[in-house]
């Protein structure tokens, strides 16, 4: 494909929202990250990386009494989240971000799962691209 310097019309996506039936005795937090667990159920746990990121969750839904699929969660899917960025700095920008737990972010891929690349620093806050295909 050719380079081109022609103007492009942006292509900007909207916030898009998937949901799935929660796994038995989880509560998962307000915008917290969401996983798919071995049998396809929501979870806050990344259980040593085998999770695959699933979005980040939409409102708070307790199911700490419930049975697989008794609450359904809603998460925010393909677009960018902004987020505290801890120790990640301004060199750290398109590199792959992974998350430890459900609200944790670092650089190291060992037992943690990938969630998107970061795309941004403004101050304390650093925004990535979701991946959410696993």
């Amino acid at each position: 494909m050719a380079t081109t310097t022609v103007d492009q019309e942006p292509i900007v996506g909207e916030d898009k929202f998937c949901g799935g039936p929660v796994a038995a005795g989880i509560v998962i937090a307000q915008f917290t990250g969401v996983f798919t667990d071995a049998n396809g159920y929501l979870t806050n746990v990344i259980n040593g990386g085998a999770n695959k990121y699933f979005g980040h969750s939409k409102k708070r839904v307790d199911n700490s009494n419930g049975a697989n699929g008794d609450e359904s969660a809603d998460c925010h899917r393909s677009r960018q989240i902004t987020v505290p960025r801890g120790s990640i700095v301004q060199a750290d920008v398109m590199k792959k971000l992974y998350m430890s737990d459900n609200n944790t972010y670092t650089l190291t891929s060992t037992n943690n799962v990938l969630v998107g690349v970061i795309v941004q620093i403004e101050g304390d806050l650093m925004t990535f691209v979701q991946i959410v295909d696993g």
